[in-house]
């Protein structure tokens, strides 16, 4: 599997960082120049976006058909988000402290639209975390960062309820499933399993592990069908107990971070 998303942490503290700071304070009045310098740099990056989501359309059709161009797709497009990103954020954090007009303080209108367009990028990175990945717990990261710059924002509240929701598995959900269903079929009603949760096991079969609370774990036994397709032979949602509990003194290991 080719890996989740580009590497944004340095933009995401410079997000959560540097921002909120300034959300709170009160930075000098600018002149008309600075304004319209401000403007046009804001319409700059509008721009940038569209030819991003453009890029992005063109890897959608791709994955669909598995093209050949596909991994450059992926390539550039990740590199061209991270340079959109590193140009948002530094614009958030440049005018973050700027009124408008020099009179009551007021943020500049721009600001406000340049916060809600990082949160539709930490959006759509944490949802590609969980579609591709099945990493609940780094989408749960970030979008718990993103609603510190950008705490009113439902969408970003709504998703992260539901990811935090959904990183555990639970028996009702897991009893969706029956004998004889295909792997994307799995997939849609459980979710994307993570790939170190895949286990090859004898006479070719594999499993894939859905964690639950307290280390435990449900698994989906597949057998390969005659055209190579993987079909659901069996499940067991109490496949993996969770650990006990280790003696008085004996320290416990944490568990390891997603990605």
């Amino acid at each position: 599997m080719t890996r989740v998303a580009r590497s944004t942490a340095s933009v995401l503290v410079a997000a959560v960082l540097g921002v909120a700071p300034f959300l709170a304070s009160c930075g000098a009045g600018e002149t008309e120049a600075e304004a319209a310098a401000r403007a046009a740099e804001w319409a700059s990056i509008e721009q940038e976006r569209t030819t991003l989501e453009v890029l992005r359309g063109q890897l959608a059709a791709a994955r669909e058909q598995d093209a050949p161009a596909m991994p450059e797709l992926e390539a550039r497009l990740g590199h061209a988000t991270d340079r959109f990103l590193e140009r948002l954020v530094a614009f958030i954090n440049r005018h973050a402290g700027v009124q408008e007009g020099g009179g009551e303080a007021k943020a500049a209108p721009e600001l406000a639209a340049a916060i809600r367009m990082k949160s539709s990028e930490d959006l759509l990175l944490a949802r590609e975390y969980v579609d591709r990945g099945g990493d609940y717990a780094k989408a749960i990261d970030i979008l718990a960062g993103a609603r510190t710059v950008d705490p009113d924002n439902q969408d970003l509240a709504a998703a992260q309820a539901e990811a935090e929701r959904l990183r555990y598995m639970d028996e009702e959900r897991f009893a969706r499933i029956e004998k004889g269903m295909t792997a994307d079929e799995v997939r849609a009603e459980l979710g994307q399993v993570k790939q170190q949760n895949v286990r090859h096991a004898e006479a070719g079969q594999e499993v894939w592990l859905y964690p639950r609370k307290n280390g435990a774990a449900a698994a989906v036994f597949f057998r390969a069908r005659p055209d190579g397709a993987l079909e659901v032979d069996d499940t067991n949602f109490e496949a993996v107990a969770a650990p006990t509990e280790p003696p008085p003194g004996v320290g416990t290991e944490t568990e390891p971070s997603g990605h």
